[in-house]
């Protein structure tokens, strides 16, 4: 499961600055390596600086070496990735789950994508629409293949396109 990307190295002793594409970005510091390509490396030291990550692996001791890694996807297997997603869930758990207004099936989760204020929900139905992710309104249960979204919520946060 990919979690990242390294976007470039950071200072001058090996360090990599990684694009995390999972929001508790904390766990990054308990991990004992990532696979970068493909490839497991073991982490000498991890910290979080605001929205970034930043990685020493060992054996990469200088920014020529962290260089080699810039573009690097980064990922875990899924069972280890699973730390986090903590209460939430994973995009694919919820693409192609059906969406239930009350009653009522008015389509399919198409697509996921976060664009840092909310998660937004691309659903086909009758008409194509989205929604953010409100938590007071919506409730995915991917044991059951449903998201339910509140009837009296639906209609202040739906848009329909054209």
């Amino acid at each position: 499961m990919e979690i990242g990307k390294i976007v470039k190295p950071q200072g001058i002793k090996g360090e990599v600055k990684i694009l995390p594409y999972v929001d508790n970005i904390q766990s990054f510091r308990t991990l004992k390596y990532l696979l970068v390509n493909g490839e497991k490396m073991d982490i000498a030291s991890a910290r979080v600086g605001g929205c970034d990550v930043f990685v020493c692996f060992v054996g990469i001791n200088d920014r020529d070496k962290a260089e080699e890694l810039r573009g690097a996807v980064v990922s875990l297997e899924r069972e280890v990735a699973k730390i986090f997603a903590g209460d939430g869930f994973f995009i694919d758990e919820l693409i192609g789950l059906k969406v239930f207004v009350g009653d009522k099936e008015v389509g399919i989760v198409e697509d996921l994508r976060n664009y840092g204020a909310a998660d937004v929900f691309y659903v086909k139905g009758e008409k194509k629409f989205s929604f953010p992710y409100v938590k007071k309104f919506i409730t995915p249960c991917p044991d059951k293949g449903i998201i339910q979204v509140d009837v009296v919520g639906f209609p202040q946060i739906v848009l329909y396109e054209d």
